[in-house]
Order: C-alpha cells, then sequence, then structure tokens
C-alpha cells in the first residue's frame, strides 16, 4: 500500500459540535480536538495510522480552515493539503478519486478508533464486495448511522433516532474498488453523502462490514467527544486491535 494515498474528508464545519468548540475551543476545527494521554489530536492520530500503510496523506479541506491543516502538517512531506471549493458531500474526494484509481481508500478526519489499514485491507481483499467500511461498538449517538449484517454484508442503512452501545456504527473508513455499481451512485447523485452511497450498495450487497474489537468514536457531538475522552483517559492511547470474527 506504499503505493497508494489515503484520502481524508475534512472539510465540514463543525456543524453538529459548533456550540462546544465555540465554548471551549475558540471556534477551532473539530478535527485538531486533543486525545488525552496523548500528543495527538484527532486528526494527527488519523493522519500517523494513515501514514504506517500509505505512501502519503491527502487531506481534503475547506478555505477557512485551510491554514490549520497547512501549518500543522507543513513539515511533513508526505502529508499534502487541498481546499475543495466544491464539494458536494464527505463523500465527494472518495467518488471523484474513483473514477481515476483502481481502488480508493479514505475516511474522515474526525474520529478516533485503534485498528489497522493492513488488516481492514485484508478483510476487503476476503470478500467479493466491492465496498468494504469499518464499524465498531460506541457511545449512543443521535442519527447515528448503524445496518443489519447478514454475515458481514450490509443488508439495510438506517439513522435511528438514538443508537445504544450495543450497536455497530459506522466509523468513517472505507475501501472503494473501481466497481460499475459505485461509480454509477457517484455519477447519479448531485449530493454525495454517506446515507446515498451506503444505501444503494447495501442494496445490492455490494457493502460488507469489517468489524473493530475496540470501541470507535465518530466525533461530531460533544458527548461523543466526552466518551472518547473517558474511553482513552481509562485505557490509554491504544494500538492497532483485531478484526472480530462474526
Amino acid at each position: 500500500m506504499q503505493n497508494s494515498t489515503l484520502h481524508i474528508s475534512a472539510a465540514g464545519n463543525n456543524l453538529r459540535i459548533r456550540r462546544y468548540m465555540i465554548e471551549h475551543y475558540n471556534d477551532m476545527p473539530k478535527h485538531f480536538l486533543p486525545i488525552p494521554n496523548s500528543n495527538h489530536t484527532l486528526i494527527s492520530h488519523i493522519v500517523e495510522q494513515g501514514l504506517e500503510h500509505f505512501g502519503d496523506v491527502l487531506i481534503h479541506v475547506g478555505a477557512h480552515t485551510f491554514d490549520w491543516f497547512f501549518y500543522s502538517f507543513l513539515e511533513n512531506p508526505r502529508v499534502n493539503i487541498v481546499v475543495d471549493n466544491d464539494l458536494t458531500g464527505s463523500m465527494g474526494p472518495a467518488a471523484r478519486a474513483l473514477e481515476f484509481s483502481d481502488r480508493v481508500f479514505a475516511c474522515a478526519g474526525d474520529f478516533y478508533c485503534p485498528f489497522s489499514w493492513s488488516e481492514f485491507v485484508k478483510f476487503h481483499e476476503s470478500h467479493d464486495a466491492p465496498a468494504s467500511i469499518l464499524v465498531s461498538k460506541s457511545c449512543p449517538v443521535p442519527r447515528g448511522a448503524t445496518f443489519r449484517l447478514d454475515g458481514y454484508d450490509v443488508v439495510e442503512w438506517e439513522r435511528p433516532k438514538m443508537t445504544n452501545e450495543r450497536q455497530l456504527l459506522n466509523i468513517s473508513c472505507y475501501i472503494f474498488d473501481h466497481d460499475p455499481a459505485i461509480l454509477e451512485i457517484g455519477r447519479e447523485y448531485e449530493l454525495h453523502k454517506e446515507d446515498t452511497f451506503f444505501t444503494e450498495l447495501s442494496k445490492g450487497r455490494k457493502l460488507a462490514a469489517y468489524v473493530c474489537e475496540e470501541k470507535g468514536f465518530n466525533v461530531n457531538h460533544k458527548e461523543t467527544y466526552l466518551s472518547m475522552k473517558k474511553f482513552v483517559s481509562e485505557r490509554g492511547v491504544v494500538g492497532s486491535s483485531s478484526f472480530v470474527d462474526l
């Protein structure tokens, strides 16, 4: 994978966690929230995970946050920052890259999950679906992305009013192959959102779930960040964890 690029989508506007960021972090981008007991922020930890397995990292940001990312990674030649003013949703970078690539590796820039990209890729290559997502248990999340599984196949995608700690949630890491079904979704829909992609892919059993045995946190809400802080404070920053055999 050293010849591959990891695409990180980080052009969001902090909307669901905005009040907390304004009150406690002077409206800093949520990607720079600190991880307890470490020198890492969310984004620096994600980048480090990526650089263990990929040749370089490309972070897609908005113009309003470019300086934050540019100066944070200025001294790392393997990290590149691109401003995406025409982003059409969180899946936009992956959808565009897939037009010119046999396989695309992508993730969000605002999560914490101790997993290995190498193990994730091995899982992806072990099944026939053209798309794989990283999932794990987490804290309760309002409108979190969850699903029904048949084995490892995602067969139904949904967003309940509130998830619970027993459910597996989408942690926002993806592997996509250059497959007609995925390309068609990217071309047909104007907005490249997770729900659009994965609802359509799950209908045709084109999506498989890689289950991480450790908890993961997609930090879109104040409560999720506080739960992540408590988890890491008690456990420490966990290294790569194993795949759960369903």
